[in-house]
């Protein structure tokens, strides 16, 4: 009794911990997507920008991001490695709850705490936000100017994160390891997921510009087919390869797809060079600074 009454004082208190860190952040954090800071900026100067009707914009708003998805190699690549580390997330789901009831036999409510350890990975990811934003900073006087692959750099180490934290959490779910070393094992893979999935997403802002809304929305279809798919077969994957093997399945894609970060940091500007719409929003942007 006494051990469950110690593991529901540890739950409340990393929660409320948890919440006061995101409340906190949620108010002390600046604004950085540019289009709400032209946004603002435009309503400052009293300027009101020229809206189409709704049956202008739905069927161009329906049907390009289905194109931007196929024609673009950037946005199909960057959305085909978000969505499997999106997968991953929710196939864990599934599996962390199977692999603490019948290797460490924890009851179903204890056996939710395992989350624990992705959740401090998130948190530190989200808190390192100013930081990651001077980098990018760094970055774009390295290259003389806000290009896209000035949010890549950090991505290059963060991205073998999630193979490690893959490996890690496999090798060591399983008794006699202390249930502490495998429940650790979230925490590079929270720090992965959420700072691949901002600079992903960031990436896909700065190179598509005006085009980057559909641009997001094609990677969310993808993020969405791969996070409905990946539980459905958590459960047999783990009880039948065991757990180990699963996860070391699941980190072997993962080694694969690591240095896409890398590869688009270095190919990107040949890559932008081709895309129809990163021309286009290099042109329209182009056109209204002649503007002024």
């Amino acid at each position: 009794m006494a051990k469950h009454l110690n593991w529901r004082w540890l739950y409340w208190v990393v929660s409320i911990i948890a919440a006061a860190v995101y409340i906190a952040m949620l108010f002390f954090l600046p604004e950085t997507y540019k289009t709400i800071l032209l946004q603002r900026k435009m309503a400052k100067a009293g300027i009101k920008p020229p809206r189409k009707s709704f049956k202008e914009q739905y069927p161009t708003n329906l049907t390009r991001a289905w194109l931007m998805l196929f024609t673009e190699p950037i946005l199909f690549v960057l959305g085909l490695y978000s969505a499997f580390v999106w997968g991953i997330l929710y196939l864990d789901f599934t599996a962390y709850p199977v692999v603490f009831w019948q290797t460490r036999h924890w009851s179903e409510g204890i056996a939710g705490l395992s989350f624990l350890g992705i959740g401090l990975g998130m948190a530190i990811a989200t808190a390192s936000s100013p930081w990651i934003n001077d980098i990018h900073g760094l970055w774009v006087k390295k290259l003389g100017g806000p290009k896209p692959e000035a949010r890549l750099p950090h991505l290059i180490i963060i991205a073998w994160f999630i193979p490690v934290a893959l490996f890690w959490f496999g090798w060591t779910a399983n008794p006699p390891t202390h249930w502490i070393v495998c429940i650790l094992a979230g925490t590079p893979f929270g720090i992965g997921f959420v700072t691949l999935f901002l600079g992903t997403n960031a990436y896909l802002t700065d190179c598509y510009g005006r085009f980057s809304a559909s641009a997001l929305a094609a990677n969310a279809v993808m993020r969405s087919l791969f996070t409905a798919g990946f539980p459905l077969f958590a459960r047999q994957m783990y009880v039948k390869m065991g757990t180990p093997w699963a996860n070391s399945t699941l980190g072997f894609v993962a080694l694969v797809m690591a240095p896409v970060p890398w590869l688009f940091y270095r190919f990107g500007p040949r890559i932008r060079a081709k895309s129809k719409y990163h021309l286009w929003t290099v042109e329209l942007e182009e056109t209204e600074k002649e503007r002024g």
